[in-house]
């Protein structure tokens, strides 16, 4: 489509019926209400640089000059395509790397979190000389006294002392 001659909203619904899209299903697809792009589709109002710029990275093939101007055909040609695949392939590595790195961390972080809990509940410490911090019964309420005792707490404080009793309660009721 190389007519110059057609408004902002013309290309609009001529872009959404390329796409084989509604007006609502293109709307939801750049994340714009449905109002907004029949407005620009009715010509009652016409795209800010906000909606024009998610239009060209959602739908990186869609021709700048064709939309904005309409210049040239709705689709990039394969030269152009070819430079927006290569950002798009960029784009997709750097992503790949930010994720490999968060989980990296999130690895490292739930081993510390491991080391800990073998620590507490196995009695293992850093210390391979040092004692058990307490050895697991399965009695609930006596593994908790034993713990309290190791890290020294005071057992018959009201605060602390009546929240074990029903805690071991409530688990020994299950």
């Amino acid at each position: 489509m190389e007519n110059k001659q057609q408004t902002v909203g013309q290309r609009f619904a001529a872009l959404i019926s390329e796409l084989k899209m509604s007006n609502n299903s293109f709307a939801k697809s750049i994340g714009k209400s449905s109002t907004t792009i029949n407005y620009i589709v009715d010509e009652k109002n016409k795209p800010g640089f906000d909606v024009l710029e998610t239009i060209l990275r959602v739908y990186p093939n869609v021709n700048p000059n064709w939309l904005m101007n309409g210049e040239g055909n709705i689709f990039r040609d394969k030269e152009q395509s070819v430079e927006s695949d290569g950002y798009i392939k960029q784009y997709l590595e750097k992503l790949e790397e930010r994720f490999i790195r968060l989980l990296e961390a999130k690895d490292r972080q739930i081993e510390g979190y491991q080391r800990t809990i073998d620590a507490l509940l196995v009695g293992k410490s850093e210390d391979a000389t040092a004692e058990p911090l307490f050895t697991i019964t399965g009695d609930f309420e006596k593994d908790i006294r034993t713990y309290a005792k190791s890290v020294k707490w005071n057992m018959q404080s009201e605060f602390l002392f009546p929240s074990i009793q029903q805690v071991a309660k409530s688990v020994a009721s299950r």
